[in-house]
């Protein structure tokens, strides 16, 4: 019976919510669990069946929940006249 079992895990993700520099994400995962029952000493114990010690350490991300918070806002850069009337023409400010 295994008593020592280490997990090594790494996820990775991507979103378009995110600024190009800021999406993707590599998530790493550890556990270690140490399988007791499986020890000498409680082998004469029958009342357990299977006993278990586990320690985890993992990271997490949260994506944005708005679409394109990397765009600030917008900027008029440029104007047109047609018809007596005024057009703006936007600029985009984003961090990409």
């Amino acid at each position: 019976m295994d008593r020592y079992i280490i997990n090594a895990g790494l996820r990775g993700d991507v979103t378009s919510r995110l600024a190009r520099s800021e999406r993707y994400g590599l998530f790493p995962t550890l556990s270690a669990r140490w399988r007791v029952s499986g020890e000498k000493f409680l082998e004469n114990v029958k009342q357990i069946d299977d006993l278990s010690f586990r320690l985890s350490y993992g990271r997490s991300g949260n994506a944005p929940k708005s679409d394109y918070t990397f765009i600030m806002f917008m900027k008029p850069s440029t104007g047109i006249l047609w018809e007596n009337q005024v057009f703006i023409l936007p600029t985009w400010n984003s961090e990409s």
